[in-house]
């Protein structure tokens, strides 16, 4: 289902900048559009080799897209990331029986309009939906699902002011935003994953009453970008989106603030070979995360499978700084 996802998304993507050219050059030259496409793939496998090692093969798509309208006072721009990532213990051949493990999977759409205010300030409207393709499990253990397609997934609709001092940078400041949280898969949803409200049980272990999969939010926000080509050939995008939710019901709780900033480096090394970097920085309050510890022996002694992964048991949930950080090397190319 996820490489259908991706497939359907890179065929949609190409046909909307085949169209959009062909009407740039025919008839309004307001739209400008850029596009960046890459697959990577890499397979490792050792034979005799005294170093050690494990055979492993990876794989991964990403596309980029950007159109942006710019006519008169109107200022209109619209980015697009679908990212999918795999990765695989073993040589790739039908005996192989080691689960597929994902290491990359993004959906991520921005949408800002904005009218002329004054010099560079704007009266701005933002919209921002973030998901996933596929499932997520948990580490070491392909049968407790964590996530999924629309759990969870971010939509946030904002109402400010833009200041734009450079083509290359914006910020965006709104005193009324709505954050909507949607986890569409009701076991996590019972769980109370991703900061909806749990499902409530009898003394006996019985529902009685359905997780919710909805969780609104209504505060400030501030997204801070900066897009720009820094050296010839490499492009670098960073992210900052800052969210208070300032009518929660718990007043410890509205004093915080929701933080992700993500950073997105591409390098063009030929016509057709690039490298992409992407990190990412994430901290919700609302949002537990699964804690683990090493799995040990009777004697103390760490256990591993047969990968020499070392087993973690979960001991809990808390609340951390999630990051994550993904690197490819392979097939690219511009449009």
């Amino acid at each position: 289902m996820a490489k259908l996802l991706l497939i359907s998304s890179l065929f949609i993507v190409n046909i909307f900048t085949i169209n959009a050219q062909t009407t740039t050059a025919a008839k309004d030259t307001s739209w400008k559009s850029t596009g960046y496409f890459s697959l990577n793939a890499n397979q490792a496998i050792f034979s005799n080799w005294a170093a050690g090692g494990y055979d492993a093969f990876a794989a991964s798509a990403l596309v980029k897209y950007k159109a942006y309208y710019e006519k008169g006072n109107v200022l209109w721009k619209n980015d697009f990331v679908f990212a999918y990532g795999v990765l695989r213990n073993g040589i790739i051949k039908k005996s192989n029986k080691n689960p597929w493990r994902k290491n990359d999977d993004r959906i991520n759409i921005v949408s800002d309009y904005a009218y002329k205010a004054r010099n560079k300030f704007y009266y701005a409207g933002l919209a921002s939906f973030r998901t996933q393709f596929a499932p997520g499990y948990a580490n070491n253990n392909f049968k407790m699902k964590v996530s999924d397609f629309m759990a969870p997934a971010f939509l946030q609709i904002a109402l400010g002011f833009k200041w734009t001092p450079e083509k290359y940078f914006s910020l965006f400041l709104s005193p009324a935003t709505g954050k909507y949280t949607f986890v569409n898969d009701q076991t996590l949803a019972d769980a109370g994953s991703f900061g909806v409200e749990k499902a409530v049980y009898d003394v006996n272990g019985v529902k009685i009453k359905d997780g919710k999969k909805f969780r609104p939010e209504f505060g400030a926000s501030l997204m801070a970008k900066f897009d720009k080509e820094v050296a010839k050939n490499v492009n670098w995008t960073s992210t900052l989106n800052l969210f208070n939710n300032y009518t929660d019901a718990d007043k410890d709780n509205a004093k915080n603030i929701d933080v992700s900033w993500e950073n997105s480096i591409t390098f063009k090394l030929s016509k057709f070979l690039g490298a992409s970097v992407f990190h990412q920085l994430l901290y919700d309050d609302n949002i537990l995360v699964p804690l683990y510890e090493n799995l040990k022996d009777a004697q103390g002694v760490v256990i591993q499978d047969q990968f020499g992964n070392r087993l973690k048991v979960q001991s809990g949930m808390g609340k951390r700084l999630q990051q994550r950080f993904i690197f490819g090397v392979g097939f690219s190319y511009n449009f």
